[in-house]
């Protein structure tokens, strides 16, 4: 990646940081918002997601127009898109950057005190797998079809 994907977002100091990349051959032939769009909105953007969200972590997702899965679309540049979700908990930001054949997807949290620490800890270990799962997913939708 010619920037690192973690100046893509204004957190400098995140108490969890974690970075899921994918090779998916012409993955820039998508827009980092399509790779998000096609990665998160399926998993997070029905019911079950969103009781995740609000009941685990508290965070409120939004209908605002323009938001993904709920989460605000807070930032986009070449090449990389960052949404954000914040609640009394704890504070997340998650940027993807696709450059070439590999996409990549940073998660930051900051927390808001000990029990959304507590939480996130628990979480932790389940949210990098589902990301990578996320991402090989959104690659096999996104490919090509065969000629």
């Amino acid at each position: 990646m010619a920037q690192p994907i973690w100046g893509h977002s204004p957190m400098l100091f995140p108490d969890y940081a974690d970075l899921v990349t994918v090779t998916a051959a012409g993955a820039d032939r998508n827009l980092p918002e399509e790779w998000l769009r096609a990665a998160v909105e399926r998993a997070f953007g029905g019911p079950a997601g969103r009781l995740l969200l609000r009941g685990l972590l508290h965070l409120r997702p939004t209908d605002a127009p323009g938001g993904v899965a709920g989460w605000d679309l807070a930032g986009r540049g070449d090449g990389w898109v960052r949404i954000e979700s914040s609640s009394p908990l704890l504070t997340c930001h998650i940027v993807v950057q696709v450059e070439g054949d590999e996409v990549a997807a940073a998660t930051l949290v900051r927390y808001g005190g000990e029990l959304g620490a507590r939480r996130w800890r628990r979480l932790a270990r389940h949210h990098r797998r589902l990301m990578r799962a996320l991402l090989r997913r959104a690659a096999r939708a996104l490919a090509p079809l065969p000629v």
